[in-house]
């Protein structure tokens, strides 16, 4: 269930009239505009706004038809731009008609230069960031009191709203009672609503409004900058009585309330979802997930063909022997996967079972890139699925593939991870993937013979909750944390029989099919 659509719906309801029934008994939407409008007068005879060389209302003609009657006397149709039905006790209005609106000064007017410490006579700057963890004690910027007279048209008061403007685009605030006396900076705008008592129904809809704004100006992406006023102030809003606001409002809170319920109960059960799938794992690593078959051909007699092939293949000059021993390394008694394996299985570590395990690196100049040829891989790559995306992917030249870059060409079968950055996505390459060569981020671990050794079963083994904490645990810490080529060598490897790491994979898979269909049905 997506939460968050849940809760789109819950508001789309709400602002067509459909989530509260109406009640006759309430005083009609055109007398609580009538009033805001006679609001608003009165602050323009006061001087605290500008009035609006645009002044107009909206009605319904006895066409059933909706118009706009300007102050000059001119009446346009306005239908098209009315973008839903409403009921018969509601009214139109421009977000201009209910509230002022004021966006902080230019950049110039506010400069680190001006800021000075906090003290009895200083006034607050207020930032982004107050809106955006709805907070305004958040931040020590201060001007003195003479930067504070020639701002004053920027003052914030309890009440108003403040609107983060840029990058993290609508995040709002009403500010409390208690907030300290200040200015907004560049990247805020204020909202003074002209009938207070509308303020949690204003917000819910300008919150709906940006949020329709932004999928259309950005085709589903984030909205860099707020609409200019111009726009913004033209915006339709839907005005029911004070008291069905009030109703729709306790709704609205009412069932977000219980729609937060439901989250936090899937976050529950993805938690759970997640440790079953590592439960899973660990179980497979320690021999415990399929019953061993005593007719299965011993571990240690596979390890003894791996490393006959793999001294033919260095006579062969096809590959170096480590001087190394790599297939006895030391139980580390810290390791819970190291102890008590079955009879059938052999430690070893990665390296042994591998004829190389290296990485990739970058070319050396611009032209070595081209529109089509050989793949190069970098970490987006790398599918969640254990797969190879060719989405963005970036290619090479053949030239810079078979001279430049020629030890990192990739092969059927080959494991990749990634190890700088964003470390442990893995993957197997598969003929359909071919050719392709990848970048310094990724590590490609190919292993002795493919028949002897279970690629998807190394797979899940490095993927395993023990193995996986220790890699990470042990990686490089600098700026970009990596995995070294060491590490990856001498990680330790629980080996099965062949046919039992066949067993364990299949085992596996069924499993987390399962787990991921429960996890799909959330």
């Amino acid at each position: 269930m997506d939460t968050k659509l849940l809760k789109q719906k819950i508001l789309d309801l709400a602002i067509r009239g459909k989530l509260v029934t109406q009640d006759p008994n309430d005083e009609p939407a055109n007398i609580l505009l009538e009033k805001i409008r006679k609001e608003k007068q009165e602050l323009i005879k006061q001087g605290k706004i500008k009035k609006d060389k645009n002044e107009s209302t909206i009605f319904v003609g006895d066409d059933k038809q909706h118009y706009e009657k300007f102050a000059d006397g001119t009446i346009k149709n306005i239908e098209n731009e009315i973008p839903f039905e409403i009921p018969d006790y509601w009214c139109w209005c421009r977000l201009k008609d209910v509230a002022a609106y004021k966006k902080g000064p230019f950049g110039s007017s506010i400069t680190k230069s001006m800021f000075v410490p906090k003290a009895e006579n200083t006034y607050k700057v207020y930032e982004q960031r107050n809106a955006i963890y709805k907070n305004t004690f958040m931040g020590d910027y201060y001007i003195s009191e003479e930067k504070f007279q020639e701002l004053k048209s920027f003052e914030l008061f309890p009440d108003d709203i403040i609107v983060s403007c840029a990058g993290t685009i609508g995040e709002s605030y009403i500010v409390p009672s208690n907030a300290p006396k200040g200015v907004i900076n560049q990247a805020l705008m204020k909202i003074t609503l002209f009938e207070q008592k509308m303020q949690q129904f204003y917000l819910y809809y300008f919150d709906r409004i940006l949020k329709e704004q932004s999928k259309e100006d950005g085709k589903g992406s984030a909205m860099k900058n707020i609409p200019p006023f111009d726009i913004l102030k033209k915006y339709l809003i839907p005005i029911p009585s004070l008291c069905e606001q009030q109703r729709i409002v306790e709704k609205i809170e009412e069932l977000f309330a219980q729609v937060d319920k439901i989250e936090e109960e899937k976050q529950s059960l993805l938690k759970l979802i997640d440790m079953a799938k590592n439960k899973v794992l660990d179980l497979a690593m320690k021999g415990k997930l399929v019953k061993q078959d005593p007719n299965d051909e011993p571990a240690s007699v596979l390890l003894e063909k791996i490393f006959e092939e793999k001294k033919k293949l260095a006579k062969e000059g096809k590959i170096k022997l480590s001087k190394d021993k790599l297939l006895e390394p030391k139980i580390s008694d810290d390791n819970d996967y190291y102890q008590d394996l079955p009879k059938s299985w052999s430690y070893c570590t990665l390296g042994s079972i591998s004829s190389i395990i290296s990485k990739g690196t970058t070319p050396r100049n611009k032209n070595s890139y081209c529109n089509s040829g050989v793949g190069f891989l970098r970490i987006e790559n790398i599918n969640e699925n254990f797969t190879i995306s060719k989405k963005d992917m970036k290619y090479i030249t053949q030239e810079v593939n078979d001279f430049e870059l020629k030890r990192s060409i990739l092969q059927d079968e080959d494991i990749i991870i990634s190890i700088a950055g964003t470390l442990g996505k893995m993957a197997i390459i598969k003929k359909s993937d071919l050719p392709l060569n990848t970048n310094q981020a990724i590590s490609f671990i190919r292993l002795i013979n493919p028949k002897l050794v279970n690629t998807m079963f190394i797979i899940y083994y490095l993927q395993s909750p023990v193995v996986k904490s220790k890699l990470l645990s042990k990686a490089k810490v600098t700026a970009i944390p990596n995995l070294t080529l060491e590490l990856l060598s001498y990680t330790f490897i629980n080996l099965p029989p062949m046919l039992e790491q066949k067993r364990i994979v299949d085992r596996i898979e069924n499993l987390l099919n399962k787990i991921e269909q429960i996890k799909d049905s959330l």
